[in-house]
């Protein structure tokens, strides 16, 4: 039996320090008690207090009474200093050293536990720190681009911040900043290599120059490459800055922005990887970003939340039509609308409808108590009553498998939910609170053992997350604050690329193997700041719909 005194030390802001002193360790010994003229090592600095800021830090210690050996573990969560090998990030004996430096500490902004042992007469006692640490992952923007960019895009996204006094120009034109001095616009590329000049000017007439080389080539090839679409619309009247409009594309390795589609917004990409759909029925290619002289021939422009693609690619459904990819010919339409969803206050709609792996049924048009089903075979609905949810209703999206349906609903501050359901049968499996008001799109790995869930926070409050369930237990294993963050997708390698109102565009996270979520960098492109409103959706979403495409070959 262990029997431990719990000492209370110090709580500051972001760091804590728990002292315990224990009569047995998992390293060693039996439970034989110490005497009052010893006492263990402790830590000296980093100070409690202290925000790891470096990647390399020199721990020191005091080197304590009757002390005969000491040991540190590092790790990220408190089972890995616990546990063998007592530390995933380092764990090694101290002999009898007061200090050693540690290189390779994961910067990620979540806590890093230390344990302090020491060896007293044979036992083991230990002492416990928690520091944070400083996430400092990489920003792209245009300042970040390289020197000399290749893109088939015809314009070029520029964007950035800097003081509040500093006047900002791109090649001698003005360029409006919002109140926190954030900036975006664009340039049109002309055929070769174009030059832009960002130009930052001090009120006292300094010049700094950001000079990028664009050469735009219809002809360089992107389809060996992983991007990201990111459909954008302008902001609001009543909203700062200037704000895009179009599809901006992003090379997620080569950490670019390759520009953007001008006024053409993503709906969809075909299953091939080949392909991308435009609202306005455009077809453009992901290898040289050239559109295709004919148009899908759907009567309406393409809703958001009211497309979807048959896993073959053959057919495509916008509202009630059923387009023939191969002929470009409508066929008989569906029995209803595939528009899905419904929205307080006005607010975008992020999610959209799915189909099933065997491209037969539709899941579509969500109430809090209904959905309509669409056997696509014989055109024919299936309108069921299910367990009740929140009065509105963002996505509906089908784990990797195709066995889980999942349903994000909302209905208040604190009344964000997902209805997980069997595919087949329509029971409910669970029934999951997700924090973060405005809840979005699910997406999940591709292995299916998780599911993440976006919420953009409260218009007035804030609070969006990302959300991480575990969809053996469907239980909630972590979160991460992101505002706006109610788009999202996920990659092959499981990296989720989600809209962010904290770094005005999109973060790039990855899940870890102890199931948090790390940032790993952010494409910033001057948009989307959160703004608080009141009794409306959230302001400045201007993210309304993320689409990764892996390799094409």
């Amino acid at each position: 039996m262990i029997n431990c005194l719990k000492q209370k030390m110090s709580e500051k802001l972001k760091t804590f320090v728990l002292i315990f002193f224990c009569l047995v360790s998992p390293l060693v010994g039996n439970n034989t008690a110490w005497g009052h003229a010893t006492s263990p090592s402790a830590m000296k600095s980093p100070a409690p207090g202290t925000v790891l800021t470096t990647s390399e830090i020199t721990f020191t210690w005091t080197s304590g009474q009757g002390v005969s050996e000491i040991w540190l573990g590092m790790g990220t969560t408190l089972t890995s200093v616990a546990s063998k090998p007592w530390g995933n990030i380092y764990a090694q004996s101290q002999q009898t050293s007061t200090s050693v430096t540690i290189s390779d500490i994961p910067l990620t902004g979540q806590p890093i536990h230390v344990r302090l042992w020491s060896k007293i007469n044979g036992e083991w006692l230990f002492q416990d720190y928690e520091y944070d640490t400083s996430a400092i992952p990489p920003i792209i923007e245009f300042r970040a681009l390289p020197d000399v960019l290749n893109t088939n895009l015809p314009t070029m996204v520029v964007s950035g911040n800097t003081d509040a006094d500093n006047h900002v120009f791109v090649n001698e034109i003005p360029v409006q900043k919002d109140s926190e001095s954030n900036f975006v616009t664009t340039v049109p590329l002309a055929s070769g290599q174009n030059v832009i000049n960002l130009t930052i000017e001090t009120p006292s007439g300094d010049r700094e120059h950001i000079i990028k080389h664009i050469v735009y080539n219809n002809q360089f090839y992107t389809g060996d490459r992983r991007l990201v679409y990111v459909d954008v619309v302008k902001s609001r009247p009543d909203t700062e800055g200037q704000g895009l409009d179009g599809t901006v594309v992003l090379d997620l390795d080569g950490d670019t922005i390759l520009g953007m589609l001008d006024n053409k917004h993503i709906r969809g990409l075909s299953p091939q990887r080949t392909e991308i759909y435009m609202a306005d029925g455009s077809v453009f290619s992901t290898s040289f970003h050239e559109e295709e002289s004919e148009k899908l021939h759907f009567t309406e422009p393409i809703q958001p939340n009211g497309f979807i693609i048959s896993p073959d690619g053959l057919r495509l459904y916008s509202g009630k039509e059923v387009l023939n990819r191969q002929t470009n010919i409508l066929e008989p339409s569906l029995p209803v609308s595939i528009l899905t969803g419904s929205s307080y206050g006005g607010a975008a709609i992020p999610g959209t409808p799915t189909i099933s792996l065997d491209g037969e049924t539709i899941y579509c048009r969500t109430s809090r108590n209904r959905m309509t089903l669409i056997n696509t075979l014989t055109n024919t609905t299936w309108i069921p009553r299910l367990p009740w949810e929140r009065r509105f209703q963002s996505d509906v999206s089908l784990s990797p498998n195709g066995r889980i349906l999942a349903k994000s609903s909302y209905g208040g501050l604190n009344s964000n939910h997902i209805g997980f359901y069997d595919s087949t049968s329509l029971s409910r499996l669970a029934y999951v609170f997700v924090q973060g008001d405005f809840i979005g799109q699910v997406a999940y790995t591709t292995d299916g053992k998780y599911a993440l869930a976006g919420s953009a926070g409260n218009p007035r409050y804030r609070g969006g997350k990302v959300t991480v369930i575990d969809m053996n237990t469907f239980e909630i294993v972590s979160t991460l604050k992101i505002d706006l963050a109610d788009n999202l997708a996920v990659s092959e390698k499981d990296e989720v690329l989600v809209s962010s109102a904290n770094r005005l565009g999109l973060d790039i996270l990855e899940l870890q193997s102890d199931q948090t979520l790390t940032r790993v960098k952010s494409f910033f492109l001057g948009i989307g700041r959160w703004r608080q409103s009141i009794f409306t959706g959230p302001k400045n979403d201007e993210i309304r719909k993320i689409i990764y495409k892996s390799r094409s070959d």
